[in-house]
């Protein structure tokens, strides 16, 4: 959501194609999950040491014992493009994490499903690096206008 209220992306997925995703990347929007106390239980709290796919680690974790149901008219959360794991100086820290997270639960860390994700955190990284924050926001407005959806908001660097 924008600073105005303004909805700028939804997320969510039936659990069949959650699951059928969350190898490849984070597909659980985390704020909007809700998960049984037994599962903590059965595989601990989260990994304090992920600054950002600490959420990621945990469902690779527990992910053999999850059983999922999607409401998916219901409105869980709304998150703001500024959080850590979305502004464009943390997107190299965010692929050290999920590799980190795929290598800790026995996964291969370069799948040929994430490397979409890993190229735009790559990219928002370069962009980061080259033009800033204004600059990477106005690419990222470019193509969120080029593909149809509303522009995300400019966020100052904290």
């Amino acid at each position: 959501m924008s600073p105005t209220g303004e909805v700028l992306d939804v997320a969510g997925l039936p659990w069949d194609r959650t699951v059928a995703t969350l190898v490849a990347k984070m597909a659980l929007p985390h704020g909007a999950a809700f998960h049984h106390r037994s599962l903590f239980e059965r595989f601990g709290p989260f990994d304090e040491s992920f600054v950002i796919a600490g959420d990621l680690e945990w469902t690779l974790r527990a992910l053999p014992q999850m059983r999922g149901v999607f409401l998916g008219d219901l409105v869980i959360v709304a998150r703001s493009y500024d959080g850590i794991s979305c502004v464009p100086r943390t997107a190299f820290l965010r692929n050290t994490e999920i590799i980190t997270a795929r290598r800790k639960n026995g996964l291969n860390p370069y799948p040929l499903r994430s490397w979409p994700v890993y190229l735009e955190n790559w990219l928002l990284g370069a962009l980061f690096r080259a033009f800033g924050n204004r600059g990477t926001v106005e690419v990222q407005n470019l193509y969120r206008k080029i593909s149809g959806r509303p522009p995300a908001p400019h966020f100052e660097q904290r």
